[in-house]
């Protein structure tokens, strides 16, 4: 069976699903994260 399958659609929906509700209250800590929080807190400072 032969299914169409776009990038563009599935890009989006990739983008929507971030944005979901149960995923919006864990983007501050993946942020911090990213930007090397967990680096000051594993060094004990």
């Amino acid at each position: 069976m032969i299914e169409n399958f776009s990038v563009a659609g599935a890009f989006l929906q990739g983008i929507l699903s971030f944005f979901s509700p149960c995923v919006l209250p864990l983007l501050p800590v993946y942020f911090s994260y990213l930007s090397g929080g967990a680096e000051k807190d594993e060094k004990g400072q």
